[in-house]
């Protein structure tokens, strides 16, 4: 199996901060926070080129920044999650339903994906979410309505920024 050419794309100026999303020549493989030179060494295999042509990136980049402008409450892109384990996928498409402005708990969701009890290998799954915000893990909150971890550099209060964005209010790390 030959591994996909992948491109890159930089959004600056988003409340979190810069990302970068990343494509194959069909879909979206990734959202990482930060810049292409501060995640090009997860892709030590394929070096990572510039997509500014690449479609799957210029919707993404599109729908990210109308989904920062308040715009946008749905993503409609094509993804890509083959690198997931299917227990991973089964609960990332589950979370890709929860709609914006709503949050679901950990235990929640384990019950949706047909795992109740399983609210930590949830919270494993949201943790290795290579796709945030457009599958919108952030709403994905503790059952006593806490911000639980969230894989970005500044963890909760990114989380945190994201609720806020979705008219949600935030006091001492919990939905108030």
């Amino acid at each position: 199996m030959t591994t996909p050419e992948i491109d890159a794309l930089e959004i600056e100026h988003t409340q979190v901060g810069i990302l970068t999303i990343t494509a194959d020549s069909q879909s979206v493989r990734g959202v990482y926070f930060g810049t292409l030179g501060q995640i090009q060494s997860r892709f030590a295999g394929s070096p990572l080129k510039d997509g500014g042509q690449n479609p799957a990136l210029k919707a993404a980049s599109t729908q990210l920044m109308e989904y920062f402008a308040g715009e946008r409450r749905v993503f409609d892109l094509p993804l890509n999650l083959d690198d997931l384990t299917p227990f991973q996928r089964k609960v990332l498409l589950l979370t890709s339903q929860i709609p914006f402005g709503s949050v679901v708990s950990y235990g929640q969701l384990a019950m949706k994906a047909g795992s109740p009890g399983a609210a930590r290998a949830i919270g494993a799954a949201m943790a290795g979410n290579p796709i945030p915000i457009i599958i919108p893990c952030h709403r994905v909150i503790g059952s006593d309505r806490s911000l639980h971890g969230y894989a970005a550099p500044d963890g909760i209060t990114t989380k945190a920024i994201l609720l806020q964005l979705e008219g949600h209010n935030i006091v001492a790390q919990k939905l108030a």
